[in-house]
This record gives structure tokens, C-alpha cells and sequence, in this order.
């Protein structure tokens, strides 16, 4: 007997003589037809009870009117609607307003962009901006507060943007509170002014959400090493939504730097219409260290790679001398939705930040091969940005051709107030160091001056429709 489901059945011997050699396969055919009838069978009782599949990430549904989460301008907006997923939430953002000011597809982007996702960011264990960089194709990171070369040019300070907006990154931007960090590469002009011809970098943050989310996170390594970062978002009311974000970072790296820096960064949205969201946030920063950069004389050895009669715990620097940094960064944001196809987006940002640096820096090495020649260095300054951007978009065809056209304002103020000093200071012994006090303060010399921005910009984004 062979026993399916809901049946059974009988195959009786064969009692005729086997005439042919196809009679003889006879009952081993109606055997793996049986076998084919109870699988067929199977299969369609689990295709009835199976729900049906979900759509694929390729055919994603329409978009409704009121999206409840965009990006335009380089920044994040979220409202207070029901957040709707239309795609797998591990792939990578698809679509950047970086290089057109309106959220564009990357694939019909005109220009190199490349995404870092807050996924990667928490994959790589970032704790600066740095880390971003090395996995961006033509980036070379130049310093652990985002400063890096592309296509041959250096992109700076004032390259480091935040939210689509204009700051000095001088001190280091914590990327626990950083959404996606986007890259331009080649000259953004166009669209933000000044600026370097090898790119710029967009740091997207976080916004608070319609729902609640906490989440605390620490770690800790080699040389005492230590972090802690906290993030913690929801709703108030129907309207209101808050998100705060915090880190907190020490490391000892050998030879007693002590460095320390927290951020704190609170924020704040309100759906003031259907169409109309204001966000608010702000950033308070502090880090301070003994030593501000460790460089390693050049001697015959170390010129050919050979660094094993290097201390490795050198430091040019006293145990007395450091560095200290802060700053203070508010920022407000509106968008407004005007018809179905216009939209308007105003933003300001005030940064200030403050430095104070005492350290010690090495000019060379004597003939002897071991005393190092020192200078010292002092320097106090305050730079402070006031930056905002306007700007209205709206979709309009013309026979076959849609147009998205983009028109903005962009103004923006930098000031600096900085008073420097460099002065000689007391020869080290590389082997056996002795750290003696400076004989005298460096004479500070104020240096000031103030740079006013102000731009417009115009923008048409052209595609063919034949839908039209």
C-alpha cells in the first residue's frame, strides 16, 4: 500500500507474461506517478494556506502625498505621519539632495556621490569623522576632525558641512548624532559658493521621531580607552517630538594624553500644520588633551622606516601643557509644502567655538642625534559662523519634459578673533626627557578679521516623460 494524504492506493503484480522490455517498467511507472500525484498534491495544499508575497524592494508602492520622511537641502525632514517603509531598511539610502538640493535618486544624479549609512557608521565603530572617510572611494582622510584630500585638492574646515549648512569644523563632530554622512566629489559651487573643487561632505543628523526609541551603547579597548553614547527619541503629543543624543570619550594613548570630550545634542520638532514642520536643535561640546598633534624627529633611521630607536612613548609636549576646545552650535530649520508639486525650506545656524592651546612643538634634532629642538606655542581664538539658506522648489512640465526647478538665497558670516604666540623653548632629550618650565609666555599677537558670504542660485532638473 502507498499511503498519502487523502488517498490510497493498490498496485496489483503483473501476472501476463512480459512480452516487451516497456511492459516490464510498467509497475515501476505507475509507482513515481503516484509518487508525483501525493507531491502535486502537497504543494497545493501549502500554496492555499501560504499568504501571498510581499511586494519586492524593485516595485515599490506609490509614495503618498504627505511623506512622512525626506530629505531636502542636505537635511532630514519628518513629520508626524505614520512612518511607511517602501524598501528594505538594510539597503542603503537610494536617493541624495546633496548634489540638487531636492531628494534625487542617485542614479539619475548628475554628479559623484557617494553614502555612508548610519548602519555602516555603527558597523565600522566610528568615533569621528575620520572613519567615515576611509571607506569612501577618493578620500583621504588629513585629520581625525574631517579635514581630507580628494581629486588632488584639500577639502577643509569649512568644507565639513552640517545639514547643507556652512560650519567650521574645528573641533570634532560626534558622529553618534549623524543620520548618513554624504560626499560630493568634484566643485559644488553651483549650489554653496566658495568652497574646495575637490568636494564637500554633508553630515545629515539624526531628527526626532514619531515613535520611541532608546538606545545606550559602550565600549572600551587598548589604552584606556572608553566610550559611552546614549540616543533617546519619541513623541510629546500628536505635534511635538523631541530626540536627545549624547557621548561621552576618554583615551589614554601611552603617554598621558588624557583626552576627554563629550557632546551633547538636544532637539526638538513641531508639526505646525499638515504642511508646515519646524525643527530645532543645538549642540554643546567640550574636549580637551595634553598633547595637540605627536610627530617623530627625522634622523637617518626613521628616514629609511626604521622607528625602533624611537621612544614610543615620546612626548614633545611638558606634562603641563595641553589644549582645550568648546563650542555652541543652535539651529532652526522650517519647511512648508505649498500646493502639491511647490515647497519652501528655511534654515539658520549659529556656531561658536573656542580654543585654547599651550604645547610645545619640535623644529629638529641636534647633531648629537638626541636632543630635540623645541618651540612653543599659544594660541586663544573664538571663530564664529552665522550661516542660513533659503530656497523654494517646485514641478512644473512642459509638453514631454517635466522641470524641477530650484531658487535660493544663501548668506553667511565668518568671524575670527585669535591671538598667537610662538616663542623658543627648552631643548628635550629624547632618551632620558626632562620637562622644565617655560621661561617665558610666547607674546600673543591678535590677528581678526570678518567674511561676509552672501549667493544665489538657480537650478533646473530636466527629465523626459512619455507618460505625458
Amino acid at each position: 500500500m502507498i499511503h498519502s494524504p487523502d488517498r490510497q492506493m493498490r498496485i496489483e503484480p503483473v501476472t501476463r507474461p512480459v512480452r516487451s522490455r516497456r511492459a516490464a517498467w510498467r509497475p515501476l511507472a505507475v509507482l513515481l506517478l503516484a509518487h508525483c500525484v501525493r507531491g502535486a498534491a502537497l504543494l497545493h495544499a501549502q500554496a492555499e494556506q501560504a499568504p501571498p508575497p510581499a511586494a519586492t524592494v524593485d516595485k515599490q508602492p506609490r509614495k503618498p502625498e504627505q511623506e512622512p520622511v525626506r530629505e531636502v537641502g542636505g537635511r532630514l525632514v519628518i513629520s508626524g505621519g505614520t512612518v511607511v517603509v517602501t524598501a528594505n531598511p538594510d539597503l542603503p539610502p537610494r536617493d541624495s539632495s546633496i548634489a540638487t538640493k531636492t531628494d534625487t535618486p542617485l542614479i539619475e544624479t548628475p554628479r559623484s556621490v557617494s553614502i555612508t549609512s548610519r548602519d555602516a557608521l555603527e558597523d565600522r565603530l566610528t568615533t569621528n569623522i575620520t572613519d567615515a572617510h576611509d571607506y569612501t572611494t577618493g578620500f583621504i582622510p588629513a585629520d581625525d576632525r574631517g579635514p581630507a584630500f580628494v581629486r588632488g585638492f584639500s577639502v577643509g574646515f569649512y568644507d565639513v558641512r552640517r545639514d547643507g549648512l556652512r560650519t567650521y569644523a574645528w573641533s570634532i563632530r560626534e558622529p553618534v548624532a549623524i543620520e548618513r554622512a554624504q560626499y560630493l566629489r568634484g566643485s559644488a559651487a553651483v549650489l554653496y559658493g566658495d568652497g574646495s573643487p575637490g568636494g564637500l561632505v554633508n553630515l545629515v543628523l539624526k531628527k526626532p521621531l514619531p515613535v520611541r526609541r532608546t538606545q545606550v551603547t559602550a565600549s572600551g579597548g587598548e589604552l584606556d580607552f572608553g566610550r559611552v553614547t546614549a540616543d533617546t527619541t519619541g513623541p510629546i503629543d500628536p505635534r511635538w517630538r523631541y530626540r536627545l543624543v549624547g557621548a561621552a570619550e576618554w583615551l589614554g594613548n601611552g603617554i598621558e594624553n588624557t583626552e576627554r570630550r563629550v557632546s551633547f545634542l538636544p532637539m526638538l520638532s513641531v508639526d505646525l500644520s499638515d504642511a508646515v514642520t519646524l525643527h530645532m536643535d543645538g549642540e554643546l561640546y567640550h574636549q580637551r588633551g595634553r598633547d595637540y598633534r605627536h610627530v617623530v624627529p627625522v634622523t637617518p633611521d626613521t628616514q629609511r622606516g626604521d622607528f625602533s630607536k624611537i621612544p614610543w612613548d615620546l612626548s614633545i609636549a611638558s606634562p603641563d601643557e595641553g589644549w582645550s576646545g568648546w563650542n555652541v552650535s543652535p539651529g532652526v530649520r522650517l519647511d512648508a509644502r505649498l500646493g502639491q508639486r511647490s515647497s519652501a525650506h528655511v534654515s539658520a545656524r549659529y556656531t561658536r567655538i573656542g580654543g585654547d592651546l599651550d604645547l610645545s612643538g619640535l623644529v629638529g634634532v641636534a647633531a648629537d642625534g638626541r636632543t630635540l629642538q623645541r618651540f612653543a606655542y599659544r594660541e586663544i581664538s573664538t571663530w564664529q559662523e552665522y550661516q542660513s539658506d533659503a530656497f523654494v522648489t517646485t514641478t512644473t512640465s512642459t509638453g514631454r519634459v517635466e522641470h524641477r526647478f530650484v531658487a535660493g538665497i544663501e548668506a553667511g558670516l565668518s568671524t575670527t578673533d585669535s591671538e598667537i604666540g610662538v616663542g623658543a623653548a627648552a631643548p628635550l632629550d629624547m632618551f632620558a626627557p626632562v620637562y622644565t618650565p617655560t621661561s617665558a609666555a610666547p607674546v600673543l599677537r591678535p590677528t581678526q578679521y570678518d567674511i561676509l558670504r552672501l549667493g544665489t542660485y538657480v537650478q533646473d532638473q530636466i527629465r523626459l516623460n512619455p507618460s505625458i
